[in-house]
């Protein structure tokens, strides 16, 4: 079985030298609340998960609903749609436009989600936790793309439960700062034992943000949702 994407050593070097269009790609339109900045890489960043956070703030419960949708279903391409409808006018302000990939949207908005949902208290003891069903929701042979959003969900749910912590401080830091490339750093030893044999995995911090946000959002919810029913 064949990864898309790869890890290379250097995670912040093989970054830097990536063209922004082809980390950032799709359309954003200049609207309210999140202030368009596309004067570097790192304030595209910033500005897409401002972005997602007030998507999130603004339609939580549709959020919900997509995160528990498989990403080939056409129900998830509709939830998907009306979300970015409902409040493009509300969520961007300022001149210029910015590109991004549904993909990295998607990181975005469940690092929104885990903040929304998990502003503290948040668990970081998964033992308990035997699965949190994401992957039993695809059955068979998967298209590229969904097989490659799977794995970096799975990667994510690897890194979070071998140090949760680690985790949510690298979730807490402004994209392109200094903490947040310390907290890269911090994590990278907990990589490789993440990363099925004979594979390799390159992301963007963009990117591993997102992949670690889902994995510890899906974690956390299978957790408070175990405590719950023990009760």
């Amino acid at each position: 079985m064949k990864e898309l994407m790869h890890i290379l050593g250097g995670l912040l070097a093989a970054t830097a030298a990536m063209p922004l269009a082809a980390q950032e790609t799709g359309t954003l339109r200049t609207h309210r609340s999140a202030e368009i900045d596309d004067s570097s890489r790192d304030g595209a960043r910033r500005t897409m998960e401002a972005f997602a956070a007030c998507v999130v703030s603004r339609q939580s419960g549709r959020v919900v609903a997509l995160s528990r949708l498989r990403i080939d279903s056409d129900q998830y391409a509709r939830v998907y749609r009306n979300l970015f409808d409902n409040t493009d006018d509300e969520c961007l302000s300022g001149s210029g436009s910015l590109y991004f990939s549904p993909s990295l949207l998607r990181g975005g908005i469940f690092q929104a989600l885990y903040a929304r949902e998990f502003r503290s208290g948040a668990p970081t003891d998964f033992s308990a936790v035997t699965t949190t069903g994401y992957r039993q929701l695809y059955e068979g042979e998967l298209h590229p793309e969904v097989h490659s959003a799977v794995a970096l969900e799975q990667f994510g749910e690897c890194v979070s439960r071998a140090d949760a912590a680690g985790v949510q401080t690298l979730l807490r830091q402004i994209a392109g700062s200094a903490g947040e490339r310390a907290a890269i750093q911090a994590l990278a030893p907990r990589f490789a034992a993440c990363i099925p044999r004979n594979e390799t995995i390159r992301f963007s911090p963009s990117v591993l943000k997102g992949a670690l946000a889902e994995g510890i959002y899906r974690l956390s919810v299978a957790a408070r949702e175990g405590a719950q029913a023990s009760r």
